[in-house]
């Protein structure tokens, strides 16, 4: 069976050959236009660009990019990243919360470093 037509409002996608009616197209269309999409671009904060999403239940991903600087070392940029990712869970959780870089060893590592991820958990 081909998906001739469906709709983001039915819960179920048309599995058989039939042409909307002009009312459902209008009602499908206004009902895709309505929503707002998730916001997949990245903010800015100074010399740091941050994406941060929700991973589970009380549990955070920051994944964090920073303008380099020749004088600065993979280091100060790495220590500068997580002190970003400090703050910003600080604001984010009610609580106490934890901060670990998430860092994989099948990554490749590059230099310089201009980008890390960081995990955190609200308690």
């Amino acid at each position: 069976m081909l998906v001739i037509a469906s709709c983001p409002i039915l819960t179920v996608p048309l599995l058989y050959e039939v042409s909307m009616s002009l009312f459902t197209q209008i009602l499908c269309l206004c009902a895709a236009t309505s929503s707002t999409p998730v916001s997949l671009l990245s903010e800015e904060s100074g010399t740091i660009r941050y994406r941060h999403e929700v991973v589970g239940p009380k549990t955070h991903l920051l994944r964090l990019s920073i303008e380099y600087f020749f004088v600065d070392t993979d280091g100060d940029r790495i220590r500068h990243m997580k002190e970003f990712a400090e703050r910003f869970a600080s604001r984010t959780c009610p609580g106490r919360f934890t901060v670990a870089l998430a860092d994989r060893t099948s990554w490749p590592t590059t230099r310089p470093r201009l980008g890390e991820q960081f995990v955190f958990r609200c308690r």
